[in-house]
């Protein structure tokens, strides 16, 4: 949220900028009615603390998220496994 006004064709508004660029609403903002909580919009409110880091800031970042990314994988692999051995048991019983 940017910005509220008021006026004959919208009455109250609160003023978004949207995140799909310059091309979707009004130049890159929405309008949406204020005073109402519509779409929860007032009583859900939420806000960002922006991140400031350098270059190697963000390349950590980066490698954690890699390094998170392949333990997912490795935990998934051996689920896999597990899937096989069942697999295996059963086709033994049958």
């Amino acid at each position: 949220m940017v910005g509220y006004g008021e006026n004959d064709q919208h009455g109250k508004f609160w003023t978004v900028k949207n995140s799909w660029g310059p091309n979707w609403g009004e130049d890159g903002y929405f309008k949406i009615q204020r005073g109402t909580d519509h779409c929860a919009f007032e009583s859900m409110a939420v806000h960002a603390e922006p991140v400031v880091g350098n270059e190697r800031y963000f390349e950590t970042l980066e490698e954690q998220r890699v390094e998170d990314m392949q333990d997912m994988g490795q935990s998934n692999d051996e689920e896999d496994s597990d899937a096989e051995s069942v697999d295996s048991i059963t086709s033994l019983n049958a």
